[in-house]
């Protein structure tokens, strides 16, 4: 079930789709003992179903618990309806709190075990919640089709209140999509059946989802109606949630028709019944509907409301409320032309959305590890059924005992072969998934953080510059600001891209003998503003007629990136020195850049050149991905060359790279 807000159209939607899970508030330790007390499969399957669905509103961490202890009880025990029912109810968790990609993972998931079990009203349930993602996402057209999937199984069911929540849904998507007539219909559809099913959440739900539409259109009477309705029926403790939503649809309705005092009134009561049943999801969100209601008359206490707001939202680590509500409080800042404090919630709705995307991300990678143990355990069974059944085949065909044996045996040892042999190529294919998720999070986290980060922070910088009451100083630094900044995302940009194409295409070679001198004057003409800036002296000591074979693209990259690095770490009056030696090693030219910086540690110098090793601030504070020595690394192999760093702590560091000598 998901909770309908009205109203604060920049922090709440009007509409929402409903699961056919529904989460309710029950007695825990009776259904604890329901669990402990449950012999059969089936019955283990519903009691952890309603453990899950009681605490999804009380705690999400508890129902994720009691899902993922299903998970593994079910697992062990071969039961593959278990594990899609707890996919399943996981999925719905996801969906509800703003995780759709891994929530379409899990229900995918379950699809797939429901249909091969039959087990349609499970499979139309996954329908439903699929849909509702789709819907979301904004992909209607997909959203259509599950909702359909799923009401020909309700229909077939004869399931009422399965086909009252999805005409519910279709109601929505159809509103979504600008088609107010198709929206209007299925609307009254399920209003027709609300009637002639127990009462429950759904219903509630529809209700507030038919007043949002009306609200939507302007008809504030009629939306009104239904809020009412919704009130009236969800005055018992069990609907307290839902009561708490009708109270704060009310309350923006009545504001919106002008009537301030009967909104306020109708939110202070939503707000009361939530911090006296101790429900601070629900707090926040009034909280937050009273701020929207209060920022046009009284600024500084809209701010205070929201603070409230971030505070709980912070306690029950809601971080989309967060989010959502630091939107508002920037804006407001703005508004108010105090443009530092701005900054400030705009700086912490950012670090949030970062840290989001970080725990999506291990999230995610957790589920693709879990999908893929479940998968060997799959094969392993399959193996060793096939191996049962050929056994017993071979049983009823032999005759003498001995020639049995032997066959036995030879069987045994056949497929004995075999499943090493197939353990062996998943552990690879364990291994080769390990390999690409930690590339792939290494993209993630450059694209998340550290190219992100410097680019989201551009339009606020902007928009802060063009203030008129911006002195002068401020200006300047802020430009400052944005050069450094729009610096970053270039040289972040590049190398991705050139990494990317490495990942993607492998690392094509395309060496010719060329003058070396040319491409270094180059590169330090390209790195002398950054040098300059920070008054670093660039010195050449390499010679005109040094020649070498090797692809020059590469060569011009190496270069670059290693005169920037030494530029990074050295601090102000310091100097980089470009050097060459032609005797070094035979066949080879040996280029060196050095620097008179703050050196590398002992316990770092040796995984400078890691794929995934981390990349410390400059002298300035610069900060960097440790692609470019990765790739620098790379390209030098790939040339048939070879690369290395001496240097000690405080004593400046020497990076040298060899490459072959032309013949020409």
């Amino acid at each position: 079930m998901y909770k309908t807000f009205c109203g604060a159209a920049i922090l709440f939607s009007l509409s929402l789709f409903i699961c056919d899970t529904v989460f309710a508030q029950t007695n825990v330790v009776e259904l604890m003992s329901r669990l402990n007390a449950a012999e059969s499969d089936t019955g283990k399957i519903s009691a952890y179903k309603k453990i899950i669905s009681c605490y999804a509103y009380i705690n999400e961490d508890s129902a994720v618990h009691y899902a993922e202890q299903g998970l593994d009880l079910f697992k062990r025990d071969n039961n593959e309806l278990g594990l899609a029912a707890m996919m399943n109810c996981l999925g719905d968790i996801d969906q509800s709190h703003g995780r759709e990609d891994i929530a379409k993972q899990r229900l995918l998931y379950s699809i797939q075990i429901f249909k091969e079990k039959n087990d349609a009203p499970d499979l139309a349930s996954a329908y439903n919640g699929l849909g509702g993602i789709e819907g979301k996402t904004g992909n209607y057209q997909d959203a259509t089709g599950y909702f359909f999937k799923a009401l020909k199984i309700y229909d077939s069911l004869r399931n009422a209140e399965g086909i009252m929540k999805t005409y519910t849904n279709l109601g929505v998507v159809n509103e979504r999509n600008s088609n107010m007539k198709g929206a209007l219909k299925y609307f009254a559809l399920a209003d027709s059946i609300s009637k002639k099913v127990p009462f429950s959440e759904a219903v509630i739900d529809l209700y507030n989802n038919i007043g949002a539409f009306y609200s939507d259109r302007g008809d504030s009477v009629m939306a009104l109606t239904y809020f009412r309705k919704g009130l009236e029926k969800s005055n018992t403790p069990e609907f307290t949630i839902s009561h708490i939503s009708c109270l704060m649809n009310m309350g923006i309705t009545a504001y919106n028709m002008g009537d301030t005092k009967q909104g306020m009134e109708e939110l202070n009561e939503a707000l009361r019944i939530a911090r006296k049943k101790k429900l601070p999801e629900q707090e926040a969100y009034t909280l937050a509907n009273i701020a929207f209601v209060t920022e046009k008359s009284d600024k500084a206490r809209a701010l205070n409301y929201l603070k409230e707001a971030v505070a709980v939202s912070d306690r029950i680590k809601d971080k989309n409320l967060q989010i959502s509500t630091y939107d508002i409080m920037e804006d407001i800042y703005k508004q108010e032309k105090d443009y530092k404090s701005a900054l400030e919630v705009h700086e912490k709705k950012e670090a949030i959305r970062n840290n989001i995307f970080n725990v999506n991300k291990e999230k995610e990678i957790a589920n693709l590890e879990a999908t893929y143990e479940l998968e060997k355990s799959n094969i392993k069974v399959l193996e060793l059924e096939s191996l049962s059944k050929r056994n017993a085949s071979q049983r009823n065909i032999i005759i003498a005992v001995a020639v049995v044996l032997i066959l036995v045996l030879l069987a045994l040892a056949f497929y004995y072969r075999k499943i090493n042999f197939l353990n062996k190529q998943l552990f690879r294919q364990k291994e080769k998934l390990g390999e690409l998720n930690n590339v792939r999070d290494k993209l993630f986290s450059i694209i998340g953080h550290d190219l992100r980060g410097p680019i989201a922070m551009i339009p606020s910088m902007l928009e802060v510059y063009e203030s008129e009451d911006i002195s002068l100083e401020d200006r300047k630094i802020l430009f400052e600001q944005l050069r450094l900044q729009t610096i970053v995302s270039a040289e972040t940009l590049e190398k991705l891209l050139y990494w990317g194409q490495s990942q993607l295409k492998g690392v094509n070679i395309n060496p010719v003998s060329f003058h070396a001198r040319k491409l270094i004057r180059n590169g330090i003409g390209l790195m002398s503003t950054t040098a300059v800036h920070k008054r670093v002296a660039l010195n050449d000591e390499t010679k005109d007629t040094i020649k070498v074979y090797a692809d020059p693209v590469h060569f011009d990259f190496i270069v670059r990136n290693l005169l920037s690095n030494a530029i990074k770490f050295t601090p102000e009056n310091g100097t980089v020195t470009i050097t060459v030696d032609e005797n070094r090693l035979d066949g080879f030219v040996v280029f060196a850049v050095k620097d008179t910086g703050v050196g590398i540690s002992k316990q770092i110098i040796d995984t400078v050149f890691d794929p995934l090793s981390e990349s410390a601030a400059g002298t300035a504070d610069e900060r960097g991905t440790g692609i470019g020595l990765m790739l620098c690394k790379e390209f030098t192999i790939q040339n048939g060359g070879a690369i290395w760093v001496e240097s000690e702590e405080g004593n400046g560091s020497v990076f040298y790279f060899s490459v072959k000598k032309s013949n020409d």
